[in-house]
């Protein structure tokens, strides 16, 4: 066996040993305290006792990571607030921002091709505008009558505060039905900019939710647990479910650390036990520590540099995850204003008939080019997500087993370059019209073979160039990962 494969796992054995020792040592305490009148009822692996218990029933260090508002509901059961929130305004946001910029998007490409003209989207935006407000003055109307009506006739006054919203929702409903009826004649897009205005309405809401005093309350009546010793709170950077460190009365007290998975809001929140140098040990570490173990001196010390050496390699992902949406977003508004399908109507052909026959033609070629472009993106996304992956799981080994991750950039940072430079080709190549299906169905064998080798030649040479120039101006920060201050020792 090689020396780096026997240290690889040396240093693997160590962390599996040291994360089992620390959690059991994590758990006796609480399993110890666990109500014996039901045997059901144990607090163990990281349980949290709440503020009204004993704080002999405290671990002796808490890590949280991801951690929303519900899951540290425990901590908030004196201040009278719920244990859980029915409506989360950072994630109800998200959606609405992603539904807003989707409308949007349609009925921005349904002006550009002139399907639809601009005054007629305000109009429909005015008309459900006033069909709206015609439905909450209704409802207004009816419970204002209401009140008048409940010292002389309660009965009755409760009969029309009861029909007020129905009667409200009803109208509004009608108006809904007789707007779609004109909607064709009138050739206004009134599906459309209803979502659009529905969206709208949850992002209002959602950020009012955010800013408001109670939802402060909300994220800040967390108290530090009477008797804890220690608190490790990690975040990843995009993670859009703790949306950064967690807010406490006595934040001071806390750890709390960013970290680095993979910049991305979608899924940075599942990939924290992936983060082996910034998480992993981390968690070990605090493990070690907290049982006291005399193995904590063979980790890696704790050091800044790992996560700017963290921070630094997730940029390289984002800059090319950039690259590729630029790349699809810009071929796809140019083709569609060039009214340039040619491309989609080759591929549209091979769609089964009855999927074909579901739509017109020209809207069949439209979703067929968005679809396209969507997955060559996507495509080439994974692709240089898995070339990422590679390298930095290198480097973490490296950083495991106390060794320097220098050098190991170089070659993933060209790989992942050639396929933003394919993607980038590949796109001039079809606004140029030359489609890429109709090169590959004509010519010989060797033409196709010579034509594809020298497409890879030139994406290759460029990238490696641009890596050399970004490097320059983009350079990796140091890490020198100290040696071990003691070893266990061998019985």
């Amino acid at each position: 066996m090689h020396a780096s494969q026997s240290a690889h796992l040396k240093a693997t054995s160590w962390l599996a040993a040291i994360v089992g020792a620390g959690a059991l040592l994590l758990a006796s305490p609480a399993v110890s305290q666990a109500d014996e009148s039901n045997p059901n009822n144990y607090n163990c692996l990281g349980g949290i006792a709440g503020m009204d218990q004993p704080p002999a029933q405290q671990p002796d260090t808490l890590l949280t990571f991801g951690a929303g508002t519900n899951p540290l509901s425990m901590l908030r059961r004196s201040e009278g607030l719920p244990k859980s929130v029915g409506f989360d305004p950072v994630r109800s946001a998200m959606w609405g921002s992603l539904s807003v910029a989707a409308s949007s998007a349609w009925l921005a490409l349904e002006v550009t091709t002139g399907v639809v003209a601009p005054r007629k989207i305000l109009l429909a935006s005015a008309l459900w505008l006033v069909l709206g407000l015609i439905g909450v003055v209704a409802g207004a109307v009816g419970l204002k009558l209401a009140r008048l009506l409940e010292p002389r006739a309660p009965r009755l006054a409760t009969y029309t505060k009861r029909a007020s919203i129905p009667t409200s929702l009803i109208l509004w409903m009608l108006g809904m039905f007789a707007l779609y009826r004109s909607a064709d004649a009138l050739q206004i897009p009134f599906a459309p900019v209803l979502f659009l205005i529905l969206s709208l309405v949850l992002l209002g809401v959602s950020i009012f939710t955010i800013l408001s005093k109670s939802w402060e309350r909300v994220l800040t009546t967390v108290r530090y647990p009477p008797g804890l010793a220690r608190w490790i709170d990690l975040y990843a950077s995009a993670d859009p479910v703790p949306a950064g460190p967690t807010l406490t009365q006595d934040h001071e007290r806390i750890e709390s650390r960013e970290i680095w998975n993979e910049g991305s809001i979608i899924a940075d929140h599942t990939l924290y036990w992936r983060n082996r140098d910034e998480f992993v040990l981390r968690v070990v570490r605090a493990c070690a520590q907290t049982a006291r173990s005399g193995w904590v001196g063979t980790l890696p010390a704790e050091s800044d540099a790992v996560d700017r050496r963290a921070r630094w390699r997730v940029s390289w992902l984002q800059i090319a995850r950039t690259a590729l949406i630029t790349i699809g977003v810009a071929l796809g508004i140019v083709l569609f204003q060039r009214q340039s399908f040619t491309f989609a109507s080759e591929i549209a052909t091979y769609i089964p008939q009855w999927i074909a026959k579901l739509l017109e033609p020209e809207t069949l070629e439209r979703v067929t080019l968005i679809a396209l472009i969507a997955a060559g993106v996507w495509l080439a996304h994974a692709l240089t997500r898995m070339v990422w992956r590679r390298w930095v799981s290198k480097e973490q080994v490296a950083i495991l087993e106390q060794q320097s991750p220098d050098g190991f950039e170089v070659w993933p940072l060209i790989g992942m370059g050639t396929i933003s430079w394919a993607a980038l080709l590949g796109a001039i190549t079809i606004l140029a019209g030359q489609t890429p299906i109709a090169r590959l169905a004509t010519g010989s064998v060797g033409e196709k073979v010579g034509a594809l080798f020298v497409f890879a030649l030139v994406a290759l040479g460029l990238a490696a160039i641009s890596a050399y120039v970004l490097r320059k101006l983009h350079p990796a920060p140091l890490v020198e990962v100290p040696k071990p201050r003691n070893a266990p020792a061998v019985a």
